[in-house]
């Protein structure tokens, strides 16, 4: 939960100022158009924070190398 719950406030963020600049420049703007606003902001939020979290999940390993043989050479 400690590490949704910040991206999932980055994303509500995000569409909120989505949300705002098309009511500002469209006014006639429905209720599908916020709709899928939203989910495409969903969509990007969810992409992209699991490639970081793929990402940070994939260097471990060579992190634990890195200071495995420090650890042997001192």
């Amino acid at each position: 939960m400690t590490y949704l719950l910040p991206r999932v406030f980055i994303v509500a963020i995000a569409w909120a100022i989505t949300c705002a600049v098309i009511s500002n420049f469209w006014h006639g703007a429905g209720a599908t158009t916020y709709a899928a606003a939203g989910l495409s902001w969903a969509a990007a939020g969810t992409m992209y924070f699991g490639y970081l979290r793929r990402l940070k999940r994939d260097m471990k390993p060579f992190e634990r190398s890195r200071y495995s043989i420090g650890s042997r050479t001192a």
